[in-house]
């Protein structure tokens, strides 16, 4: 496993810090929060830059 970067989120959306983001091989899964603290399940591929 290798750092490839950092994530950014977008405007307006947190990370639900009480459970830990999952990661398995390129897929990443995770919890956030909008302004309005509705949570939402978020999956998310990880790609190299470049």
């Amino acid at each position: 496993m290798s750092y490839l970067g950092t994530a950014s989120l977008g405007p307006g959306l947190n990370l639900f810090e009480r459970v830990t983001p999952v990661v398995r091989g390129d897929l990443v899964w995770l919890i956030m929060t909008d302004e309005l603290d509705v949570p939402y399940v978020i999956r998310a591929r990880i790609v190299p830059v470049g």
